[in-house]
């Protein structure tokens, strides 16, 4: 395979473009995101997040990674415009929704 382009967001999504010995494009996407799980677990455990958090009646419920939304997307399941109980439903198929719940409440 040949390298064509590799470019590295700066939340840590690496996305390397090559070409295949028959000249399929190939798009490949990694990111380290226990980091981010890390941090996201940390939030959760902090009592006063939440009273924190809580602004007109909204708070931050997910964060998901960009590595997962792209496995959102080829589970079917589009985050930027899916009711949220489909993504819901989507990061839990996937084994995501613990992992990217910022709250530790039921949100849908």
């Amino acid at each position: 395979m040949e390298k064509l382009n590799q470019h590295v967001s700066d939340d840590g999504l690496v996305t390397r473009e090559y070409f295949s010995h028959d000249g399929e494009l190939i798009v490949d996407y990694r990111q380290d995101v226990e980091p981010i799980f890390e941090r996201i677990k940390q939030v959760r455990a902090d009592p006063s997040y939440w009273d924190r958090q809580v602004k007109r009646e909204m708070v931050h419920a997910l964060h998901i990674p960009q590595a997962t939304i792209i496995e959102l997307l080829d589970y079917g399941c589009n985050p930027y415009d899916a009711p949220l109980k489909d993504i819901v439903r989507a990061l839990k198929a996937l084994g995501k929704y613990e992992l990217c719940d910022m709250t530790g409440k039921r949100i849908a």
